[in-house]
């Protein structure tokens, strides 16, 4: 299948793609959003949401607030991200 034939389907900034060349070309140029949902941390994350809520409870990810809603800056996700320790064989590097 060449690229023109190529399907592509967008949910919440992720792109699927039957080619991943232009998979990946793509999702190098989707801009995230500034503010992520609940949801959305998690999927980042790769945790559930019980365990999101938890990091949320211990201050270790800043929650930010628009009406009832609940956001986390993409910013301080990365950071925390970028905080984790290097785990080397289990131990902590």
């Amino acid at each position: 299948m060449d690229q023109a034939t190529t399907l592509l389907y967008f949910d919440e900034q992720v792109c699927t793609s039957v080619n991943t060349t232009t998979q990946s070309k793509l999702l190098a140029t989707v801009a995230r959003p500034k503010l992520l949902t609940i949801p959305q941390v998690a999927r980042e994350l790769n945790v559930s949401r019980t365990t999101t809520y938890s990091l949320l409870r211990g201050g270790l990810l800043p929650l930010r607030k628009i009406g009832a809603k609940s956001f986390v800056l993409a910013s301080d996700l990365d950071a925390f991200i970028s905080a984790l320790p290097a785990v080397n064989h289990g131990r902590a590097a």
